[in-house]
């Protein structure tokens, strides 16, 4: 038996072994335009006519060039075509998103979320705890959104939050100073269908902690117990 030679078909392994993937990309498609030496995009395996797919867990580090403005994508999430998207599991980025459909962002561009906290069945007061401790570079505005339920009500009486409900304390970013949210929210209701949340906006000094504290008040046993949510972003 003779074999045939195929020089396309060993110039499309050579481009292969050039290329290795693996970033969790999940069915990212790419069509080249075949207008330049780039034009195919070459992967494992093949999808639809002028097409490339990228399986699952692959990561980029393909020649310079490959991906440039040359080329349109589109991506297969759970059996859908979505054109001129992609899906990741994660993603580490050094720089700022500075254009989010087609609107140009001013700053870090978009909000990022930095610390979380996830509390539950607590039955007394929280004193001052660090939610975030803010690095030497990360002077600016800081979002806290925060929600609190009772998750089982007092026997007697209750106050959810107490009297002080939950306060964000930081240094502000101008004066220094250690400033104190005010805005008091909390309930008496004492049944397990309450619930209580806010939203508190700091501008917050580089090297500095923001904190947070929530009150409480209860009578009788049993005695009230509740979970409480915080997510903090960096605008």
């Amino acid at each position: 038996m003779r074999m045939k030679f195929y020089p396309l078909f060993f110039a499309f392994l050579l481009l292969v072994s050039l290329c290795s993937f693996s970033s969790n990309i999940e069915g990212i498609v790419l069509g080249g335009k075949n207008t330049g030496p780039n034009a195919q995009i070459i992967q494992s395996s093949y999808s639809g006519t002028s097409n490339y797919a990228l399986t699952s867990n692959y990561t980029e580090s393909c020649p310079p060039n490959i991906l440039t403005s040359d080329y349109s994508f589109s991506v297969t999430i759970n059996n859908s075509l979505r054109a001129n998207t992609f899906s990741v599991d994660t993603m580490n980025m050094g720089a700022v998103i500075v254009k989010y459909n087609n609107i140009s962002t001013i700053g870090k561009g978009i909000p990022s979320e930095v610390a979380a906290v996830d509390l539950l069945l607590q039955s007394d007061t929280i004193n001052e705890t660090t939610l975030y401790a803010v690095p030497s570079n990360g002077a600016g505005l800081y979002r806290v959104s925060w929600v609190a339920s009772c998750a089982t009500a007092a026997s007697d009486a209750s106050l959810l939050g107490g009297e002080s409900g939950l306060q964000i304390r930081y240094t502000d970013a101008d004066d220094s100073r250690v400033k104190t949210s005010s805005t008091v929210v909390n309930s008496s209701a004492n049944t397990t269908g309450t619930c209580i949340s806010g939203v508190v906006t700091a501008y917050c000094k580089a090297s500095s902690n923001i904190n947070f504290l929530m009150g409480y008040t209860s009578s009788g046993n049993p005695v009230m117990q509740y979970n409480l949510h915080i997510r903090l972003e960096s605008l």
